[in-house]
């Protein structure tokens, strides 16, 4: 069957005495009436069952004679394409179900189309809604629930806004792209939940830009977007990392109880994804360094408000995407020996306070390395002869506790042993266990603890090279936590200036 034509829709509009807002759903239905079968009637429901092409072929050709078109009650099974046709005014209604609906308007001298008005006032399904080259006077939608793809291709906006925004939750379920858009007046994506894959990619705010308590569930890309005035990102929840390298705020950036807290394992998974379905030929180090650009921004924009400990939340994130760079190169073979150094450096951070960021993980590898130093060095000098302990600690009263002769000879050091390396691998009880090594430590003998650069210095002739070599490694080591410890605790150094 052939498809319902701009031609068609003009011969029945210049027979209709008067402007009609509702003269699409009556062209529709007159074609229903006369037995069209491109057009059936269901339940009050106009079926098209064709493609419905409104197409000019240049600005001579025959215009579109009723600009304003109202989608109500109307389920297209095929395409619906309007090509290069001017000051459209566009109303999406109750009970509308699309399959592709394409906008475009591309001129040889690459002028905009314009639509005066855009308004999606109730909640409609589509495979694809697509605009492309579109100046959009004003953009409002009052719709709570949008299913399908939505693609705006170098559009302009002067404004896009919510209807109730302050009221209302607005969910949409498939992937939205504004590609290479301006926002001129007014750009409010208040209350919006996301539930795929957003992307803002090379897009332009040339207003104040609302992102309030929106919720992100899939990843979003700000890639090259630049913010003239303030954005606002207060509330947000990205729950996959997101991507604004490369862009540029040059006002303020409010990220206040915005949630954008992610771990070392989702932040590499996110980037390995990013790479893996990216049409750029990059490879994994170019995507991480990428997205380290954004934390950097992120930082430096809450250090310019003054911002200073939600800043070294930040940097902490932006170190993590360093490591996953310094890591690609090393696993491929890339990376020079200051690069492999630098990996072994902010691991070693990661893992300890993460990135001077968590004062009581911090505190705790401090205690879990002086318990695994008592027991080891324990290890050395008496392996399981704890009768000789006992005796060369003959006047101190917590040694004395283990002077029992059931204790003494029944080997119960080999099951101390045991545990040592049984709460390595236990994280409930890692803590608790070298706690108690480490009380008991400083009860016998303070000394193997604190005097670490006495016990380099000092070391006597019965002492093994084992055990100076345990010592050696126990001083480096307690250097560099107890150097983390002080720069955690003052939190605030740790952002440079």
């Amino acid at each position: 069957m052939k498809p319902i034509t701009l031609k068609e829709f003009n011969a029945y509009a210049k027979t209709c005495s008067e402007e009609n807002l509702h003269l699409l759903w009556e062209f529709l239905t007159h074609l229903s009436f006369n037995n069209d079968k491109r057009v059936v009637c269901q339940n009050n429901t106009l079926i098209v069952n064709v493609k419905m092409e409104f197409i000019r072929n240049d600005r001579q050709s025959e215009d579109l004679l009723c600009k304003e078109l109202v989608f109500k009650d109307m389920h297209f099974m095929q395409d619906v394409s309007i090509d290069k046709v001017d000051d459209l005014i566009l109303h999406i209604d109750n009970n509308v179900v699309f399959k592709n609906f394409l906008i475009k308007s591309i001129y040889e001298e690459e002028t905009k189309g314009s639509i005066n008005n855009l308004w999606i006032y109730k909640d409609f399904k589509c495979e694809e809604f697509i605009i492309m080259n579109y100046r959009i006077v004003s953009f409002v939608l009052s719709a709570h629930h949008i299913y399908g793809n939505l693609t705006f291709n170098e559009c302009e906006y002067e404004n896009f806004c919510y209807y109730f925004a302050e009221f209302h939750k607005f969910n949409f379920y498939g992937k939205i792209l504004f590609l290479s858009c301006i926002f001129k007046n007014n750009a409010a994506f208040m209350n919006s939940i996301f539930h795929n894959r957003i992307d803002f990619k090379k897009s332009k705010f040339y207003t104040d830009a609302y992102f309030n308590n929106a919720t992100f569930k899939e990843f979003a890309d700000f890639h090259e977007c630049e913010f003239e005035k303030t954005a606002v990102f207060y509330g947000v929840k990205f729950e996959k990392t997101p991507n604004f390298s490369q862009a540029i705020f040059e006002g303020n950036v409010n990220l206040v109880n915005a949630k954008l807290d992610f771990d070392f394992k989702g932040l590499g998974e996110t980037i390995q994804k990013e790479c893996e379905t990216t049409a750029d030929t990059k490879s994994l180090a170019e995507c991480a360094n990428d997205f380290r650009d954004s934390f950097r921004l992120f930082k430096n924009a809450l250090i310019k408000d003054n911002n200073l400990l939600d800043a070294s939340n930040h940097h902490r994130i932006e170190l993590y995407c360093k490591e996953i760079e310094l890591d690609s190169k090393i696993s491929n073979a890339q990376a020079s020996v200051k690069e492999l150094i630098d990996s072994c450096v902010l691991k070693f951070y990661r893992h300890t306070s993460d990135h001077h960021t968590d004062l009581v993980k911090i505190i705790s590898c401090v205690v879990i390395s002086i318990g695994l130093f008592g027991i080891l060095l324990f290890g050395i000098r008496y392996g399981l002869d704890l009768k000789s302990f006992v005796a060369n600690h003959s006047n101190n009263f917590c040694a004395k506790l283990l002077d029992s002769s059931f204790i003494v000879e029944s080997n119960m050091i080999g099951l101390l042993y045991i545990c040592a390396t049984c709460a390595l691998f236990i994280k409930e009880i890692r803590f608790i266990f070298y706690l108690c090594v480490t009380i008991y430590m400083c009860a016998i003998q303070y000394k193997n603890i604190f005097l670490i650069f006495g016990n380099l210095t000092h070391s006597n002739a019965n002492q093994s090279a084992a055990e100076n070599l345990l010592i050696v490694i126990y001083a480096i080591l307690m250097f560099l936590l107890i150097f983390s410890l002080q720069k955690t605790a003052r939190k605030n150094s740790i952002v440079p200036h």
